[in-house]
């Protein structure tokens, strides 16, 4: 039997977005300029992804103002798709500030960033992401879209039991908390899902409604189908899709591209029919 979801989270998420939207991303590394980065938010528009963000994976200095630049390309005509942005956390707060003076710079729609809450480790370096700047800039600009998450693979956690506490504080700010596998775990467990959400049988700092969540990390044409068609499926609002777009050179791949957007439609199908 097909698993029937009726969304009934009322968050601005599903004000911006349809159920299992599906998200690419277009990155400065690998020697990405402005201009290559438009080509690759024109090849996920047309395949028909919902949206596109544009991320500074490498963090170095001047991957702003490419970002800029590309997006006073790409926002001269993006009415069939959502545009965003993803400036990663470098430890300063400063990530923060950018990604809401782009956004609102630009008109976006949504922001989208690892991690929103939290203290950690990265490198050797301490990390300490300042929660009540994010919810001071919520305030002012409710109309962004903030996809959140905490915990990230790449980083480890100083006091481990402060997830639960995390995960509280991110659902106060968030629109919708990602979720991603950790760096030793294949793909995403349903189990995480269901704590994200905001379970009160694992989770006594959950609120009442439980929270929409977008799979962001290490989703597949193999395994997609497998990580949503689970008991936690009516809580997954979006699916990040990363590397399963781009060949071994780092270039996106249009046969894979439409083999993830075929695997998305026949899931959503399943579950929306």
């Amino acid at each position: 039997m097909p698993i029937q979801v009726t969304v009934k989270d009322k968050s601005a998420f599903y004000d911006a977005f349809q159920p299992l939207s599906l998200f690419g991303g277009v990155y400065t590394g690998n020697h990405q300029s402005a201009d290559l980065m438009v080509e690759e938010a024109g090849i996920l528009r047309e395949a028909g992804f919902d949206a596109v963000y544009l991320e500074n994976d490498e963090r170095k200095p001047d991957d702003s103002n490419i970002i800029c630049k590309a997006l006073e390309q790409i926002m001269v005509d993006s009415a069939d798709i959502k545009i965003g942005v993803n400036i990663m956390p470098d430890g300063t707060g400063k990530e923060i500030l950018q990604a809401y003076d782009i956004a609102k710079h630009f008109n976006l729609p949504f922001i989208i960033n690892d991690e929103i809450v939290g203290l950690h480790t990265e490198n050797g370096k301490e990390m300490q992401i300042e929660y009540l700047k994010y919810l001071n800039l919520r305030s002012v600009d409710p109309h962004i879209v903030i996809l959140g998450g905490i915990n990230p693979p790449y980083a480890s956690l100083v006091f481990p039991n402060s997830i639960h506490v995390d995960l509280s504080l991110a659902r106060k700010i968030t629109d919708a908390l990602l979720v991603k596998a950790r760096k030793e775990e294949p793909e995403i467990p349903a189990d995480r899902i269901r704590q994200y959400a905001g379970d009160k049988a694992i989770d006594q700092f959950a609120d009442p409604t439980p929270k929409t969540v977008v799979l962001a990390s290490k989703l597949t044409v193999d395994n997609m189908e497998r990580v949503i068609m689970t008991p936690y499926a009516k809580y997954v609002g979006g699916l990040i899709v990363g590397s399963a777009l781009r060949d071994e050179d780092h270039r996106l791949s249009r046969q894979k591209i439409m083999e993830i957007k075929a695997r998305r439609d026949s899931i959503r199908d399943k579950l929306y029919s």
